[in-house]
């Protein structure tokens, strides 16, 4: 069972997976598409460093998206 704090930080994950695509969200994060797969699924917890730098790709991914 999850910890209430990681279905968020999966939430999230997804959400922004929904947004860009799997490919373009590790790409911007620097990871394996594996890595967002198993933080997706559940099998890993996304680290806190990971969700600072979703925030920040969100920001940076909305601001272009505005402005298309």
């Amino acid at each position: 069972m999850q910890l209430p704090e990681n279905k968020n930080k999966q939430r999230i994950l997804r959400e922004a997976a929904q947004l860009m695509g799997n490919r373009e969200l590790a790409g911007r994060m620097g990871v394996s598409i594996e890595d967002v797969s198993s933080w997706l699924d559940g099998a890993a917890t996304v680290p806190d460093a990971g969700l600072v730098q979703l925030s920040e790709i969100l920001l940076s991914w909305s601001g272009k998206q505005r402005f298309k």
